[in-house]
């Protein structure tokens, strides 16, 4: 079957990993966890990894052709995104599995054997800098959420501390290099993306914004414009991702269930659009094939859009997925499945 995606779908105590193909969709893995949060996949086995709040934070690595599973834990508490690293497209297992665990302020490494998680031969812990402006219920303490390439380097973004760090890897060792760029106190920067420029963007968690990281200052903007009810101190601005067939910036706007779209601006950002994101709460953005899947956490389906030119103004194709809570773009290897 050929797939588009793989989605990590929970439900009931366990988390089924699903080939989403746009004929049909089946289940290729399964695992026992009460939460998960976060999903990658080797480049050339057929392997994904899930992330996991079992143990004090758990990675497991599922053999989607053998059924195999494996499980690492003690990785750091609330793992919240996965990053399988490469090792230039080599005949072995990428150099790692990263792990990025918002609950205390580490970056764990990973080792692999044969594609299956090993052991955390590796730990960063991010130092917290507490600073006026910030959020004393939310940023009590280092909160990294997302980890990047930039270069031969990577970037983290850490909501609790306002900042993104920059990390190297010497080997499957992680070293802490310091801070890449410092943003306003309060906005939590959560995910990050590039556009077609090399230009770096942040969705902006707790200001509930965009950000576009210049070489020499930060231009920002509000993810949503809508009037927010009383009930919600704000939209929560979740996953951020570049489109290129149309040049925008998409971001998710999770309480109000929308997509923020926007554009370079001279100097700026410049609000395009927001429309509806096909469902309720939309967790995660994943892009293949001429399309951009939204997985929709609280609705249960995953909506597709055909991209283009103002393809937010068409209605996306809905997939039923239960409680969808990540989306990745399906690797070669699932041709085969």
């Amino acid at each position: 079957m050929e797939s588009a995606f793989l989605v990590a779908s929970h439900s009931n105590g366990h988390v089924d990993v699903v080939a989403l193909g746009f004929d049909e969709s089946r289940v290729v893995g399964t695992i026992e966890a009460a939460a998960a949060n976060g999903l990658a996949c080797h480049p050339r086995l057929p392997i994904v990894y899930l992330a996991t709040y079992n143990d004090g934070g758990a990675v497991t690595s599922v053999d989607v052709a053998s059924g195999a599973v494996s499980e690492v834990t003690g990785i750091g508490e609330v793992p919240c995104f996965l990053l399988a690293v490469d090792n230039d497209g080599g005949d072995g297992d990428p150099v790692c599995l990263l792990s990025v665990n918002y609950g205390d302020g580490t970056v764990s490494s990973i080792e692999l054997s044969d594609g299956h998680v090993v052991g955390v031969v590796s730990r960063v812990t991010f130092p917290f800098e507490q600073r006026p402006g910030m959020d004393p219920t939310r940023q009590e303490r280092s909160h990294p959420h997302w980890i990047g390439r930039n270069g031969g380097d990577l970037l983290v973004t850490d909501l609790g501390n306002d900042v993104i760090h920059d990390v190297s890897m010497h080997g499957n060792k992680l070293v802490h290099r310091g801070i890449h760029r410092r943003m306003r106190s309060g906005t939590g920067p959560r995910h990050m993306c590039r556009d077609d420029t090399g230009g770096l963007w942040a969705s902006l968690e707790l200001s509930n914004g965009v950000s576009r990281l210049g070489p020499d200052a930060v231009a920002t903007a509000s993810s949503s414009h809508r009037w927010l009810p009383d009930d919600l101190d704000g939209n929560h601005v979740g996953d951020i991702t570049f489109e290129p067939e149309s040049g925008v910036v998409v971001t998710a706007n999770r309480e109000l269930n929308t997509l923020g779209i926007f554009a370079r601006a001279r100097g700026g950002i410049e609000p395009v659009a927001e429309v509806d994101c096909g469902g309720l709460w939309p967790m995660q953005f994943a892009q293949a094939d001429g399309v951009l899947a939204v997985a929709n956490r609280d609705s249960g389906n995953v909506a597709v859009f055909d991209v283009g030119p103002g393809w937010w103004e068409n209605h996306p194709e809905l997939f039923d997925i239960p409680h969808p809570v990540g989306i990745i773009p399906a690797p070669r290897w699932t041709e085969s499945l």
